[in-house]
Formats: C-alpha cells, structure tokens, sequence
C-alpha cells in the first residue's frame, strides 16, 4: 500500500516521490533522468493530470498537439485525452493526478515488480503478471479495491523498457 512520503525509483534514473495521498488528489514530485524516451500513447478515462516543470523540460504530445514546457510552465492532461511525454534532459516536475484512484497503489506495485525485477510470463501464467484488459484498453485502478500487480499492457511496457536497455547495454551505448 502506498503511503506519502514514499519514494519510488524506476529505470533511465526516475524517481518519484508521492508528497500527498488524498480523497481529491495524488500529488507527486517526479524526477527524470533524461534518458528515457517517450512511452507509449496513453489516456485516462476519468483523471485528469496536472503537471508543473519545477527544473529541465518536458516534450509533451497531448491530444495530438506536440509541445515543450520549461521551468514555472503548468500544463494539463484532461481525462481521456490520450498522451506521451518524455524529458529530454534532467527534469522536476510536481504532477497531481485527480481524483487519484489507486494510482499511487498502481505506481507501488509497478515500481515495485521493476525493482525485483518480478516480470512474470505475462497472460496465463500463474506466477506472471495478471491480465486487467487488452493491450490498447486504458487501465485505471478502481477505488476501494486492493493494489494490483501491475496489469498486462503495464507488464508489456516494462518488458519494452528492460529489452530497450538491454539493447542499449549491448551497443554500448
């Protein structure tokens, strides 16, 4: 279970630090390590995101409209609106997800599995990742619910990410 003050840390240098878990808002402080790239396109049915760049820059692509946002510059995600957005350098920035769901129970479990590096055999498999829906179907976490191992489109998007690096590695790059 999530709690506020908890850090999380993920690959390509992220961190994220969840300041306030509450009824209305999850509020975050993330920071990139500018290395990541961007993920794939995603929405959420009913959260709206809210970010702000406290240091570095964020290239977003939020509803088909590609920008970049610098320090003190907010922007807004509105609920299904499908989006990406990657830094491409070191950057802060403070995101608040409403309402939050189980969103942060959601980023636990996620962060959680790439520590361990608990990837499971994905579908089928007893010991793997559970399956919560198709691959191109938007996942949120319902309310009230216990925290999930993080879902299949979820475990495939981390399987991209450890083979990304892992070819990476190999190029040495």
């Amino acid at each position: 279970m999530a709690t506020a003050g908890q850090v999380l840390e993920g690959p390509h240098d992220f961190r994220l630090h969840l300041l306030e878990i509450g009824e209305e808002a999850l509020v975050m402080e993330a920071a990139y390590g500018g290395t990541a790239g961007m993920p794939p396109e995603h929405l959420h049915p009913s959260q709206t995101e809210r970010f702000e760049v406290l240091e570095g820059s964020m290239r977003t692509l939020i509803g088909g409209e590609e920008r970049t946002y610098g320090p003190g510059e907010p922007f807004e995600v509105p609920p299904g609106t499908p989006h990406q957005m990657a830094a491409e350098e070191p950057t802060r920035t403070r995101w608040e997800v409403h309402p939050p769901l189980r969103t942060a129970d959601f980023f636990v479990a996620l962060y959680g599995a790439i520590a361990a590096e608990d990837w499971g055999a994905g579908p089928g498999d007893p010991g793997g990742v559970q399956r919560r829906g198709a691959a191109d179907e938007p996942i949120e976490p319902a309310a009230g619910a216990a925290a999930p191992r993080p879902p299949w489109p979820t475990w495939r998007l981390c399987c991209a990410m450890r083979n990304k690096r892992a070819r990476r590695d190999r190029k040495g790059v």
